[in-house]
């Protein structure tokens, strides 16, 4: 029964690249070529400068010099996928003597261990060789630089993407806290459109001068803070979560109740995006202590005294224009107000 070696039989040649260190931890590119029934084990420090090579050549007979073990390794063949199994499990030892190396392959049979010596001389490299690898390492380097520039656009991208949407996020945060009445930036601009073009002045903001939920939502209350205000824009969220409202340039007052004709009064759905003119003018919007927020005689918009509980609050399109859309506001006649707010409309 012959015995053999733990060594792979593979007639292709490995394609990997290894790199091994000396005892200095100085790194060497290291292979090994057949050529000619001789086997050629070259190594070369991988920096681009100060090259240096180093080589061993090898023959069966210098095999079968080195230990009379190798003789169970019947080919170059052999040898050389024996040899990089090696370096793949880093089993070779790489000491470095003045101009010399010296590569420690153990080699273990019949539960013995031998460390075989290869003593690698320090050749010239021909200029071609060494421009070539230059010419190789600087390729390298670019393809290295070109693929960390393409991700270092990326990640560029990627922070410009992610602070677009770190604003939006934040913007949209500020903007519910400032006008919590709305459900979003699209209504708000639209109401600014309308109020600009209809004025025909540059809106500079709302400014929030009462709100039901904070300031108590009954007739005095709401007086207490309104009255002396112009140009106010008043927008009702109920609790089918429709958002309405309406807007007169007249400025609130305490005193006997009537209605009031404004040009400029209108009313308008935030949930459809639609504005409602007034048809019977004389009736645009009642001011007076009696009431809160009172448009058109029928009434197209009527909250009720302590209008957050009671769902008397009223909506029957009587005095203003809309488009022939029943029930435009609130789905019904009757509603209960989740919350309103009332701005004051400043100007640039």
């Amino acid at each position: 029964m012959e015995l053999k070696p733990e060594i792979k039989n593979e007639t292709q040649a490995p394609t990997n690249e290894f790199i091994i260190e000396d005892e200095n931890n100085y790194k060497y590119k290291i292979s090994l070529e057949l050529k000619e029934n001789k086997a050629i084990i070259s190594l070369i420090n991988s920096g681009i400068y100060n090259i240096y090579k180093y080589q061993c050549i090898i023959t069966l007979e210098l095999l079968k010099q080195k230990s009379d073990k190798f003789v169970l390794i019947k080919t170059l063949e052999n040898f050389r996928n024996f040899f990089y199994e090696k370096l793949k499990n880093k089993e070779i030892k790489l000491i470095s003597k003045d101009n010399i190396k010296i590569l420690e392959l153990p080699f273990e049979i019949f539960c013995e261990k031998e460390m075989i010596n290869f003593q690698l001389e320090k050749i010239n490299i021909e200029k071609e060789d060494l421009l070539e690898k230059i010419c190789n390492e600087l390729n390298q380097l670019r393809e290295k630089y070109e693929k960390i520039e393409e991700e270092n656009i990326k990640l560029k991208n990627d922070i410009e993407e992610m602070k677009i949407k770190y604003e939006k996020v934040n913007n949209e945060l500020i903007f519910k806290e400032q006008y919590p009445i709305f459900d979003n930036i699209k209504q708000y601009d639209f109401i600014i459109k309308i109020l600009g073009e209809r004025l025909n002045r540059k809106i500079s903001h709302l400014q929030k001068i009462y709100q039901a939920t904070v300031d108590g939502d009954t007739t005095a209350k709401f007086h207490s803070k309104v009255d002396g205000h112009s140009n106010t824009l008043i927008i009702i969220k109920s609790t089918n979560d429709k958002i309405f409202g309406a807007f007169t340039s007249l400025a609130y007052h305490s005193l006997n109740g009537q209605y009031y004709y404004d040009s400029n009064a209108f009313i308008f759905s935030l949930t459809n995006l639609e504005i409602y003119e007034v048809n019977k003018k004389e009736h645009s919007v009642w001011i007076g202590s009696s009431y809160s927020v009172l448009f058109g005689s029928g009434h197209d918009i009527w909250l009720q005294d302590k209008c957050l509980s009671n769902s008397q609050n009223y909506s029957v399109q009587t005095c203003y224009n809309y488009k022939g859309k029943s029930n435009a506001l609130t789905g019904g006649s009757y509603f209960t107000t989740k919350d309103y707010i009332v701005y004051q409309v400043l100007f640039e």
